[in-house]
């Protein structure tokens, strides 16, 4: 295998991207005065770290796969791209608990166990052979479609309930917290457009780029929700 000048500067791109997303996740995290007890956060950082990890692998496996021309990458590719289904939506589970242990009653209600259904199917068709993850094909088989979709229901759900019960409080930070759902949508949307127009035409495969700077976003709006609450409880408790 040569390795070109192309290489080398995808390689740069690849190594400087990951690196931003664990120094920016690593800083905020003991920077934002997060609460150590809350479950809450707890979750919530369960959830944002899941997704880098899930996205860092996915990353990486495309580089090697770009510049080997290999899918299957001695089984590795399989590996990388159900390590990233699953982890990705641990990253909206850890937003569900978040939810739940901020707004909530603490228990599982109805709405949640519908919510958690989808994910839990998500995780199930995941690791379904079926997928052909290592396989080199124009469009995904029916089982990864159905995956993406019970995927997708599971995200924006998780969103809408996040949006419903952060606004009934209408604090500054919950106000914030808006701002993680518009990125959340947009997110989605690039998704869902790469999913339907990439067999079509692989140019639309660059609706990835955007959807992983929307949730750059979601994270940056979550942590930064969440500095203003913990502050605002410090305050509270001083006076």
């Amino acid at each position: 295998m040569v390795v070109s000048t192309p290489h080398i500067i995808m390689l740069a791109i690849v190594t400087g991207y990951i690196f931003f997303q664990y120094y920016f996740t690593i800083k905020l995290t003991l920077f934002l005065n997060l609460d150590q007890k809350a479950k809450s956060d707890k979750m919530v950082l369960l959830g944002i770290f899941s997704l880098i990890f899930g996205d860092t692998i996915h990353i990486i496996y495309l580089y090697i796969n770009y510049i080997t021309d290999d899918i299957w990458l001695n089984g590795f590719g399989v590996v990388a791209l159900i390590i990233t289904s699953i982890f990705m939506s641990v990253y909206y589970l850890g937003l569900l608990f978040f939810t739940i242990y901020e707004y909530g009653s603490r228990k599982i209600e109805l709405k949640h166990v519908i919510i958690l259904l989808f994910f839990v199917v998500r995780v199930i068709l995941s690791l379904l052979p079926q997928n052909d993850y290592a396989v080199e094909s124009s469009s995904p088989t029916a089982v990864r479609n159905t995956s993406n979709v019970f995927f997708s229901i599971f995200g924006i759900l998780t969103l809408l309930l996040f949006l419903s019960e952060s606004q009934k409080r209408n604090l500054k930070a919950d106000i914030i917290f808006k701002n993680v759902v518009i990125a959340g949508i947009i997110s989605f949307a690039c998704y869902i457009g790469h999913l339907i127009l990439y067999p079509i035409n692989p140019i639309f495969g660059m609706l990835m780029l955007p959807k992983s700077i929307a949730y750059n976003f979601e994270v940056y709006f979550i942590m930064k929700g969440i500095m203003s609450l913990r502050e605002k409880k410090a305050t509270s408790a001083k006076n």
